[in-house]
């Protein structure tokens, strides 16, 4: 069965969808996906240049984002169409979630040129069955972190070069890493780089080699470096 599809009216700043609409139930983890449909162009805008993004809250008011890796065009280019696929956070507590969908255009250094928001729209995670304590545990962790895991557990395949590249951008974050340490500690330390407000500025920018690919998505580093 095809997925529901979602129209954005930005005219209006509106995801047109029926009150009430279910997102999941309580402890869905990357199962439901959200289909929209949006203009490609706005007031003369070309969308296909922007970062597109998910920020969203649920009824705890955890706040997480999902950043849209890939998108289509229609036949005619006129209309651009993107998946959300649901995380853990949206779905840790049943209730309430609100989300809006964020266009950003960015500069070779990550700075924001441009940036249209849809207004708050609420969807329903229902009632589901509790937990063991360790799994609500690993449910917790954000959807931007576990983008960021599944990316660097791909980067562990391209040497230690790059194992200390990373280890020191992560330390520019704030998280002291070492370029001998581990993949796997090099992984664990990035997870704790702070996240999940709705006012980041990260860069989406997109590299040929995976290691490239995951610096750009989460503003390791400027649109410009080359990463060999």
């Amino acid at each position: 069965m095809e997925n529901k599809r979602y129209k954005i009216d930005l005219d209006t700043r509106a995801v047109k969808m029926p009150a009430g609409e279910v997102i999941g139930v309580y402890h869905d983890k990357d199962v439901n996906r959200l289909t929209f449909e949006v203009p490609a162009t706005y007031k003369g805008i070309d969308l296909t240049e922007y970062q597109i993004s998910i920020n969203y809250v649920n009824e705890e008011e955890q706040k997480d984002v999902y950043f849209i890796e890939n998108y289509t065009l229609s036949d005619d280019a006129s209309i651009i169409t993107f998946d959300w696929l649901v995380g853990a956070t949206a779905c840790t507590v049943p209730g309430n979630v609100g989300f809006t969908v964020c266009f950003k255009k960015l500069d070779s250094e990550g700075n924001i040129i441009n940036e249209i928001n849809t207004k708050l729209t609420r969807m329903k995670v229902l009632e589901g069955c509790e937990a063991v304590e360790s799994e609500i545990e690993e449910r917790y962790m954000t959807d931007l972190a576990g983008q960021l895991y599944k990316e660097l557990d791909e980067v562990k395949k391209h040497g230690s070069d790059v194992k200390g590249r990373l280890a020191a951008v992560i330390t520019e974050k704030g998280v002291p890493t070492a370029s001998n340490e581990s993949f796997d500690d090099v992984i664990a330390n990035a997870k704790k780089i702070s996240t999940g407000a709705y006012g980041m500025i990260i860069n989406t920018s997109l590299y040929t080699k995976p290691y490239g690919y995951v610096c750009g998505i989460y503003g390791l580093l400027p649109t410009e470096t080359e990463v060999s």
